[in-house]
């Protein structure tokens, strides 16, 4: 064989191996998308709806009642977030944040969801997803936003999440110090109890209230509705469901939101 024929054939080769790695890249791309995808319709996100709202849970300070880290009294007053609230809520920016993409499955998912009304961009879900966080209102009654929304914590210290469990038939309920179902049943657990709870407005908005009696419950509600979104997604579908999950206390073990147990689950 000449020199050009080997050279020719050594091209060829080269090429096709260029052409495989690009469509594995494209395929793998594309595929981490659909799954993307998949959680934000899990969740409620559409391209005609990308806002999540999510309430924290709102303490307020009274004069002369905080201190520094050292012990001092300081004279702060005013609203303030539960820190495990906070650090866990950021485990919803990293879940829905849309996954990289090599050039070209950018160049090819961008120019699907540039088609009007093309059924592959619907699968694909929205390219851009907004998140806003916000302090429980302590100007109330106020109006709340018309969004999927995510509440963090009980109705005493949640105003979203005294609205929802007030005004949309849920499953599960706060009752004095503990939660029951809709039956008035009490949900018994020798540590913290918390709801992951997942209802809808007349407007077709999900809402999930991930609230606990302490902080590993509604920490670890919270944790349970993005870890195991698949296992959700393939028991309740987009419907209505209620979760009991069991904690260890925060002052038993720091980490025991990390391993929920089930403890009663509710579907409509």
């Amino acid at each position: 064989m000449s020199l050009a024929g080997v050279v020719e054939n050594l091209v060829a080769d080269l090429v096709f191996l260029v052409g495989i790695a690009a469509c594995a890249a494209l395929l793998l791309a594309t595929t981490r998308w659909r799954t993307y995808a998949q959680l934000l319709r899990f969740v409620g996100l559409r391209t005609d709806r990308p806002l999540l709202v999510v309430f924290f849970s709102t303490l307020v300070v009274r004069s002369g009642g905080s201190t520094g880290f050292n012990g001092m009294p300081r004279t702060y007053s005013g609203p303030a977030v539960p820190e495990a609230e906070w650090k866990e809520a950021r485990t919803i920016s990293r879940a829905i944040e849309a996954p990289s993409r090599g050039l070209f499955a950018r160049l090819l998912i961008n120019a699907i969801g540039r088609i009007p009304s093309s059924g592959l961009r619907e699968w694909l879900g929205p390219q851009e997803i907004e998140v806003q966080y916000e302090l429980s209102y302590l100007q109330v009654p106020a109006p709340l936003p018309a969004a999927v929304t995510i509440c963090l914590g009980s109705p005493g210290y949640n105003y979203a999440s005294h609205v929802y469990l007030s005004t949309l038939s849920p499953l599960l309920v706060f009752v004095g110090g503990g939660i029951q179902d809709h039956a008035g049943r009490p949900v018994t657990h020798n540590g913290d109890v918390a709801m992951l709870q997942r209802l809808h407005t007349n407007e077709g908005f999900p809402i999930y209230i991930a609230a606990g009696l302490g902080v590993n419950g509604t920490r670890g509600a919270l944790r349970h509705l993005f870890a195991d979104w698949k296992d959700l997604n393939r028991r309740f579908g987009n419907g209505d469901f209620a979760l009991a999950l069991g904690f260890p206390w925060f002052q038993q073990d720091p980490f025991g939101f990390e391993r929920p147990v089930e403890l009663l689950a509710l579907s409509r």
